[in-house]
């Protein structure tokens, strides 16, 4: 297994996993569906590290990629330790425990259940209301928090593990039958000479 440890190590790599795909057009679909199971069956692994910068930069734009990545710093740093904010059981624990956060009552005095709280690549559409927006207000992490999935949320999540493996094996109806996989730099990058974004 060959460990991949930033965004340019992974592009470095893309003529190798592009001649790959080709060659497995089921394998390529799957890809589009969630690209990190199919880095693992190419034999590359995805630091810790260097996931949810890698995994963000596969969905997202550079610039909301760059912005999530300072929230990520932000939210750890107001919740006074290391905190993944795509991880259920690490927001449950700083929202409901370590903060003691509740929802605000409403009008009759009574207090909403609590919102489940979910990592945006997994539950979070685009378009879809956040159920952490109730605690809005209620401790200076929640903010950046918020706009974190919100951004999480302007792209749709990859496939699940079932998913993939459903296109891998063939049971489900695709429309679509030997894919061309090209990756190509844009315009501005040529002109410029330039590869460091795209």
């Amino acid at each position: 297994m060959e460990i991949v440890d930033s965004w340019d190590e992974l592009r470095s790599r893309s003529g190798d996993i592009a001649a790959a795909l080709k060659k497995d057009w089921r394998l390529a679909l799957a890809a589009g569906a969630n690209p990190f199971f199919a880095l693992v069956e190419l034999g590359y692994e995805i630091s810790p590290n260097a996931r949810p910068a890698i995994m963000d930069r596969l969905r997202l734009p550079p610039a909301v990629t760059k912005r999530r990545a300072e929230l990520r710093a932000a939210i750890s740093e107001l919740a006074g330790r290391a905190i993944d904010p795509d991880d259920t059981e690490d927001l449950r624990q700083l929202i409901f425990g370590d903060l003691k956060l509740r929802p605000y009552p409403d009008a009759r005095g009574c207090y909403p259940p609590q919102p489940s709280v979910v990592p945006p690549r997994k539950h979070l559409v685009p378009g879809a209301p956040d159920p952490l927006e109730s605690l809005r207000g209620r401790h200076a992490v929640i903010e950046p928090l918020l706009e974190y999935r919100a951004l999480g949320a302007t792209a749709w999540p990859f496939a699940d593990a079932g998913a993939y493996r459903a296109i891998r094996a063939g049971q489900t109806d695709l429309p679509v039958r030997n894919p061309r996989i090209r990756f190509k730099k844009r315009a501005a990058q040529k002109r410029a000479g330039g590869d460091s974004d795209g």
